[in-house]
C-alpha cells in the first residue's frame, strides 16, 4: 500500500513537472506539426511494439516532416525533440548545437566520460588530442584490415542468400567490432565467424536495455529504473564487457612493457660491450 501511495505522489509530481515545464516549449513551438500524443507520456506510445512497428512510426513522422517545411515535432514525456530533413538545416544544427542531449547520461556506467557521451568542454580537448590520429596517411595503415573484414561481411551475408528474412544489423555489428579491436587495440577477436562469445552478448543485452531507457520514458527516471529487474541486468553486463576490454588493454600494456625492457637490455647490451671494446687492450 505504502509503494502505491509512493507511486502515485511521484506520478503526480511527474505530472506537475510535465505540465509546467512543456508549456513554454510547447507554446514556442506551435507553428510545428506533431503526431498525436497522450498526457504526461507524449508521443512515447509511437516507440513501443516491433522494430517493423517503430520503423513505420518513424516513417511517418519524416513524412510529416518533409510536408511541412522540413520540421515537426514530438514530445517524450517532459522532453521535446524536433526532427528535421532539410540538409541545409541539419547542418546548421550540427555545427551549432554540440552540446549531448540529457539521456545520454544513460551511457556513463558503460562508456565513462569518453568522447562520445563528453560534456562539451571534455568533449573539445579529447577532440583535439584524437584528430591528428584520423588522418590519412595513419588511417591508411589500417586499409588491408579493414578490406579483409569487410570482405568476412561480405561471405556471411552471401551465406544468407535466397534465404528468408534477416537481421543485418548483428552482421554489420560484428563487422564493426572486428575491425575496431583489430584496429584501435592490436588484437583480432574473429567475431564475425564467432559471434556467440560472452562479449557480444552482454554488449547486446546492455544495448537492448539502454534502447528501452531511451523511448520508455517512465524507465527514464534512476529512481524507479533502479527498482526494475533491468538495472541489475544492466550492471552485470557492463562489467562482463568491462572485464574483457581491461584483459585486454593488460595484455597490450604487459606487451608494451616487455618490448620496451627488452629493447633496453639490447642498447644495454651494446653499450657495454662498445665500452669494453673501447678499453680494451691495446
Amino acid at each position: 500500500m505504502i509503494i502505491v501511495a509512493v507511486f502515485i505522489a511521484l506520478l503526480c509530481c511527474y505530472g506537475v513537472f510535465w505540465v509546467t515545464g512543456s508549456r513554454r516549449l510547447d507554446k514556442a513551438t506551435a507553428a510545428l506539426p506533431m503526431p498525436p500524443g497522450l498526457p504526461l507520456i507524449g508521443n512515447a506510445m509511437l516507440f513501443i511494439g516491433s522494430t517493423e512497428k517503430i520503423l513505420r512510426n518513424l516513417e511517418d513522422i519524416a513524412s510529416l516532416s518533409m510536408k511541412h517545411k522540413g520540421a515537426v515535432k514530438f514530445w517524450l514525456g517532459s522532453r521535446l525533440y524536433i526532427a528535421i530533413s532539410n540538409p541545409e538545416d541539419a547542418q546548421v544544427i550540427l555545427e551549432n548545437c554540440l552540446d549531448k542531449d540529457t539521456v545520454y547520461r544513460f551511457l556513463r556506467p558503460w562508456l565513462g566520460r569518453g568522447l562520445f557521451i563528453a560534456p562539451l568542454r571534455l568533449w573539445k580537448v579529447h577532440r583535439k588530442v584524437l584528430v591528428p590520429v584520423f588522418k590519412n596517411k595513419i588511417v591508411e595503415q589500417y586499409l588491408n584490415i579493414i578490406s579483409t573484414q569487410s570482405n568476412v561481411l561480405v561471405d556471411r551475408l552471401s551465406e544468407q542468400s535466397g534465404k528468408s528474412k534477416f537481421d543485418v544489423l548483428r552482421y554489420i555489428t560484428a563487422c564493426t567490432l572486428d575491425i575496431m579491436f583489430e584496429t584501435a587495440m592490436g588484437e583480432k577477436m574473429d567475431v564475425q565467424n564467432f559471434p556467440d562469445t560472452p562479449y557480444l552478448q552482454a554488449r547486446h543485452t546492455v544495448m537492448t536495455i539502454l534502447n528501452k531507457r531511451f523511448f520508455k520514458v517512465w524507465l527514464q527516471p534512476d529512481i524507479i529504473f533502479n527498482m526494475t529487474s533491468y538495472a541489475k541486468q544492466q550492471k552485470e553486463n557492463i562489467e562482463l564487457t568491462h572485464k574483457f576490454t581491461d584483459e585486454v588493454v593488460q595484455k597490450k600494456r604487459l606487451e608494451y612493457e616487455l618490448k620496451k625492457n627488452s629493447k633496453l637490455n639490447n642498447e644495454s647490451g651494446k653499450n657495454c660491450l662498445k665500452s669494453q671494446i673501447g678499453t680494451g687492450p691495446d
